[in-house]
């Protein structure tokens, strides 16, 4: 009597599917790979890093053709420099001529005046505002409204 109490009891007992398992295992084998190439190729480091930069009211644009002068106010609040790598204004993708002039220092405020070049001539209005978008090595952008003067 107590063999057929046991039998009955382990043919209704029912564990997880060998199936549900094994997606169980690819899922964590999938998680462990994907650390091991951030971390492999320095890309987790970064993501913490990005540091936040802020403009201090708004920038003016001089200049014509394909090359102009942006004079803007940042603050990097964070504890690294950082490269601005482009500007898009009304929709075109300016980069700085001199990447040097471009590097924000880390901790601090800076009124930065860089030259930034198009792939071809646009033209401004006098007097008008444009919005723009400012983006750094970290990937990150910030907006800011240029006047053209």
């Amino acid at each position: 009597m107590d063999m057929k109490i046991d039998e009955i009891k382990l043919k209704t007992k029912r564990g997880m599917s060998d199936s549900i398992i094994a997606l169980i295992l690819t899922i964590i084998g999938l998680i462990a790979v994907i650390a091991v190439v951030l971390f492999t190729y320095g890309l987790a480091g970064t993501i913490p890093r990005q540091e936040p930069v802020e403009v201090i009211g708004g920038g003016t644009l001089t200049g014509s053709g394909s090359v102009y002068n942006l004079t803007v106010t940042l603050r990097n609040s964070g504890t690294s420099d950082v490269n601005i790598t482009s500007v898009w204004i009304a929709n075109m993708k300016f980069v700085p001529v001199n990447p040097q002039s471009s590097v924000l220092k880390a901790g601090q405020t800076q009124t930065m005046t860089f030259e930034i070049k198009a792939n071809s001539n646009i033209t401004f209005t006098k007097q008008s505002e444009y919005s723009a978008t400012i983006y750094f090595n970290t990937g990150l952008g910030v907006p800011v409204v240029v006047t053209y003067n």
